[in-house]
């Protein structure tokens, strides 16, 4: 099959991001099932070890009651639980298998005008470039393009609940856990990643996400 991705992000935006140190607000949870599959198409490998959290266990537990959960990896025969990486550095390893492998056609910097369907067919028309595809895949978030375009509607309702996500760094070590506490305004996350960095998220209400985001560092 030939593939093309249509992306909108420039590469020296997100070059940027990775030179500069930082990690990445947005992570992703990968187990071992799909870590298994990563290394499989070559993708696992690319990826930076150091900036990639491996976890062995994990705590949730209910502040105001008595309810709380471990897992632990040795107890599925497991040597980790799974992984914490980073959104970008996944997406950076893809694109380079993908370049190395020619089997995707990367249109980056690139907006979709317009889509119109055929009985054989679809057609997009991009930014100086007009592309034919008998499927198309609209993974371009929640208020999507592709969606818009193809007429399908979406019932859209507010859960009145925001993830607030911070880069965090501890005093003490996260011990290789990814800890979940379920306060009264929503659960508090702790992801770990390397050193004593862990991807905080905090889901709670939208006027207690704005409070928090605005206090004082």
């Amino acid at each position: 099959m030939r593939v093309a991705l249509i992306e909108s992000r420039a590469a020296a935006q997100m070059a940027a991001h990775r030179a500069s140190g930082d990690f990445d607000l947005r992570t992703i949870a990968v187990t071992p099932v799909s870590q298994r599959i990563l290394e499989a198409l070559g993708v696992w490998q690319r990826l930076p070890g150091e900036r990639c959290g491996a976890f062995g266990h994990k705590c949730v537990w209910d502040r105001p009651g008595r309810g709380e959960v471990h897992c632990d990896a040795v107890d599925a025969d497991l040597t980790v639980l799974g992984h914490i990486v980073e959104n970008r550095e996944l997406v950076h390893a893809l694109e380079q298998r993908e370049a190395m492998m020619g089997t995707v056609r990367i249109y980056r910097t690139a907006v979709l005008h317009d889509l119109q369907a055929g009985p054989n067919a679809d057609t997009l028309d991009l930014d100086g470039a007009r592309l034919q595809a008998r499927l198309v895949a609209g993974a371009d978030g929640a208020n999507s393009r592709v969606r818009e375009l193809a007429g399908i509607t979406a019932d859209v309702r507010a859960y009145q609940q925001h993830a607030l996500v911070a880069m965090v760094r501890t005093a003490s070590s996260h011990q290789a856990t990814a800890w979940q506490r379920f306060l009264p305004r929503g659960p508090l996350a702790f992801l770990p990643l390397p050193g004593n960095r862990s991807s905080g998220v905090w889901s709670s209400s939208p006027a207690h996400a704005v409070e928090v985001e605005n206090l004082e560092a």
